[in-house]
C-alpha cells in the first residue's frame, strides 16, 4: 500500500458523513428497521468509528503537550458546542410553550417530568453546559458524544504528557502508553459490562481515549490506505462475523458493547469498508453530499434533533399527527412510514447544515475580517 499523505483527505470526510449520518438514520427510525439490518450498516458502531477517526490527524509531538494540544479543540470543539448547548438551555421554556417539551410528560433521559424553569434550573443548566456536564436538554441528546470527545482527547494529552516526563526514550513511551490505554479499556469494559458499574462520560470517555490512539496508530504507523481490493473482501467477512456472533447492539452512550473484540475488531473493519468504499464514491454526489456531512458532523451531531422536533410541528401543522400525541424520544412512531422517515432525515441534516451556513454567511457580513 502507499504511503497516505499527511494532509487531510476528503475521503475522511466521507466516512465521518456516512457515520453521522446512521446515527442521525437511527436516531429518527427506531423500530423501522429490523436488528440484523440495523447492526449490518454500521448501528452502533457509528460513534465507535468517529472515536477512531479522531485519532487519525494526531500528532505525537503535540499530543505531549497539553496547551498546544487541546488550546485548537477548545476553538473548534468547546466553543461551539457549549454555545449551542447554552442557547438550548436559555430557550428552555420556549420549548416548553410551542410543545417540544409537553408540561407532564416524562422526559425519556432522566425520567423526571418535564417543567417551566426558573432562574435556579436556568443558572444551573447554563454552569452545566460550561463545565462539559450537559444539563438534561432533550434538543441537545446527541452532546454526549462532543463532551465525551472532548473529555477523551484532555486524558489522551494529560497521559501523553505524564509518560514523558517519567520515560525519555519514545519507543519505550508509547509501550508504556499503549499498556495503560488497554488497561483502562479493559476495566471500563468490566465495569459496564460485568459489575454493571458506569459512571456517566467517565467510562465512555476512557473507552473513547483507547480507540482514539487507534485510529492514530492504523492511519499513521500502519498507513492504512483503504485501496486494497482483498484487505476490503477480508474486513467484510469479518465484520460481518462479528455482527452475526454479537449478542447485543453497541449504546456507546452508555459505555454499552459485548467486549473489547467487538469493539475494536468489529470497529477496525468496518472502518477499512467504509474507507474502500469512500474513496471510490468521493467524486461521486453522493461522496460529495456525504463529505459535506462529515465536515459540518459537530453541527449535524448538536442540532440533528432540533431538526426532528421542527419536522414534529410541521406534521402537527399538516395533521399527520394530532396534538398531544406522544413523541417519544426524539420523534414520533412512523408505523413503518417511509416518507415520514425521509421527511425526519430531510429536516435532521438540512436545518443543521443550513444553520451553520447562515450563521457563517452573517458572520462574515458583520464581521468581514475575521
Amino acid at each position: 500500500m502507499i504511503a497516505h499523505q499527511e494532509k487531510r483527505q476528503e475521503y475522511v470526510d466521507v466516512i465521518k458523513g456516512w457515520a453521522m449520518l446512521l446515527i442521525v438514520v437511527f436516531h429518527s427510525s427506531s423500530g423501522l428497521f429490523p436488528k440484523m439490518v440495523h447492526s449490518l450498516l454500521g448501528g452502533g458502531m457509528d460513534v465507535v468509528i468517529f472515536f477512531i477517526v479522531a485519532g487519525f490527524f494526531i500528532k505525537s509531538e503535540r499530543m505531549v503537550n497539553p496547551k498546544s494540544f487541546l488550546q485548537p479543540k477548545l476553538k473548534t470543539l468547546y466553543i461551539p458546542a457549549t454555545v449551542i448547548y447554552v442557547c438550548a438551555v436559555l430557550l428552555h421554556n420556549v420549548f416548553v410553550d410551542i410543545g417540544w417539551y409537553p408540561l407532564g410528560e416524562i422526559h425519556p433521559g432522566n425520567g423526571q417530568p418535564f417543567h417551566y424553569y426558573d432562574v435556579k434550573d436556568f443558572a444551573l443548566g447554563v454552569l452545566k453546559a460550561l463545565c462539559c456536564a450537559g444539563s438534561g436538554e432533550l434538543a441537545m441528546g446527541a452532546m454526549w458524544f462532543l463532551y465525551t470527545l472532548l473529555y477523551a482527547m484532555t486524558g489522551l494529552s494529560l497521559l501523553a504528557w505524564t509518560t514523558k516526563k517519567f520515560v525519555d526514550d519514545e519507543k519505550q513511551r508509547e509501550k508504556i502508553l499503549i499498556i495503560i490505554l488497554l488497561t483502562g479499556l479493559i476495566a471500563s469494559c468490566v465495569l459496564t459490562q460485568i459489575i454493571g458499574l458506569t459512571i456517566n462520560r467517565l467510562n465512555v470517555s476512557i473507552t473513547a481515549m483507547a480507540l482514539i490512539y487507534l485510529g492514530k496508530k492504523v492511519y499513521q504507523d500502519y498507513h492504512w490506505t483503504f485501496d486494497n481490493t482483498f484487505y476490503f473482501i477480508i474486513s467484510s467477512l469479518i465484520f460481518v462475523s462479528v455482527v452475526f456472533l454479537q449478542k447485543d447492539h453497541i449504546t456507546m452512550a452508555r459505555n454499552k458493547y459485548q467486549d473489547i473484540l467487538q469493539l475494536c475488531i468489529g470497529g477496525c473493519t468496518l472502518l477499512y469498508m467504509w474507507g474502500y468504499i469512500a474513496k471510490r464514491i468521493v467524486s461521486t454526489c453522493v461522496g460529495k453530499l456525504l463529505a459535506s456531512i462529515g465536515r459540518e458532523s459537530l453541527y449535524v451531531m448538536a442540532l440533528h434533533i432540533v431538526g426532528f422536533f421542527i419536522c414534529n410541528s410541521l406534521m402537527e401543522l399538516l395533521g399527520v399527527y394530532q396534538q398531544g400525541d406522544p413523541k417519544g424520544m426524539y420523534t414520533y412512531k412512523m408505523q413503518g412510514n417511509i416518507l415520514i422517515f425521509i421527511c425526519y432525515m430531510v429536516f435532521a441534516i438540512g436545518f443543521s447544515l443550513t444553520s451553520i451556513n447562515l450563521f457563517r454567511r452573517l458572520k462574515s457580513i458583520i464581521l468581514p475580517n475575521r
